[in-house]
């Protein structure tokens, strides 16, 4: 292109159309002539450059790559879309529960990949560290994966073969995702896991709801949870709450907040002892401490009343 020095860092091509990828910008040129001499730039897009060429994947339906300033998805026929906008906190900083930003976890050894069977989109955060010990986001082995059904995130720490480099993602003869990881000159070739891990102390946490209504105060009531529970004991002080954007979670004001054993969906209904007066509230779930359990938590309901004539004082 011509006026932009910049090194190409990745061609990939979907249909008739070849994406040029360099850092900073993403070139479109439209191939469908079968001559060279009839190509044309179709259309440019500033910031949607990646720092490596693992950053990039082609799937079956276009194109996934991430770089600092998001998560990005082409789909043939259609346009461009940004996956992380407005579900993952953007820019470089952290937040006020300690949860860093995409740009910070992003780096020149991340790599992304799909899992077609579970519709998965993988992006390993720095393939070449062999850190392992560290919080989220610094180790060679953690990832987030978009589910393309669900259109959510989720963050695996470690999910990957730990201490060891991994190299760009691929089909294997099965078409299942693969990657190759290498240990001290061995290198072992290893299909991404999708299944169910077993952890303990996991937390769930979700953002914080203000129901649409910033500026008004609300009575919350109760929170509903439709769950499975394979463990014959409960599972205590399963949900903690912060109400108006604080970041210390509590217990307090509780009552019923357990799960019992259960085989197939029930609703556990967590109540205020008295209703909780919030202009917001967010929610923790504490996972078991047995990595023997199984858990699964299908949705979360909250009760709540607007209070009409309480509006949130300004300062």
């Amino acid at each position: 292109v011509q006026g932009d020095a910049e090194p190409y860092i990745k061609l990939d091509y979907v249909g008739n159309k070849l994406f040029a990828f360099k850092s900073d910008n993403l070139y479109v040129i439209n191939i469908g002539n079968p001559s060279p001499a009839g190509w044309y730039l179709e259309s440019t897009h500033k910031g949607m450059g990646v720092m490596s060429s693992g950053a990039v994947f082609k799937t079956d339906f276009g194109l996934v790559w991430a770089n600092p300033n998001g998560l990005y998805a082409y789909q043939t026929g259609g346009g461009i879309a940004e996956l992380t906008e407005d579900k993952v906190l953007s820019g470089y900083k952290t937040d006020s529960y300690g949860v860093s930003s995409w740009g910070k976890l992003i780096t020149t050894g991340t790599i992304v990949g799909y899992d077609k069977k579970e519709k998965e989109i993988v992006v390993v955060l720095d393939s070449g560290s062999v850190t392992n010990d560290q919080s989220f986001g610094g180790n060679g082995a953690d990832v987030v994966v978009y589910d393309l059904e669900t259109k959510s995130f989720f963050f695996g720490k470690n999910r990957l073969l730990s201490a060891g480099v991994a190299s760009n993602f691929d089909y294997d003869w099965n078409g299942d995702l693969a990657y190759a990881s290498e240990t001290s000159d061995s290198v072992t070739i290893k299909a991404w896991q999708s299944d169910d891990q077993t952890s303990t102390g996991f937390v769930y946490q979700t953002k914080d709801f203000d129901f649409g209504t910033p500026s008004r105060y609300k009575k919350v009531y109760a929170i509903y949870l439709t769950y499975k529970h394979s463990d014959s004991n409960a599972a205590t002080n399963f949900v903690k709450y912060v109400q108006d954007g604080g970041t210390s979670f509590i217990t307090t004001n509780l009552s019923n907040n357990s799960l019992d054993q259960a085989t197939i969906f029930e609703i556990a209904k967590v109540t205020f002892d008295s209703p909780l007066k919030c202009q917001s509230i967010a929610l923790q779930l504490n996972g078991p401490t047995s990595n023997a359990t199984k858990l699964e938590i299908n949705d979360i309901g909250i009760e709540y009343r607007l209070l009409p004539a309480a509006k949130v004082a300004a300062t």
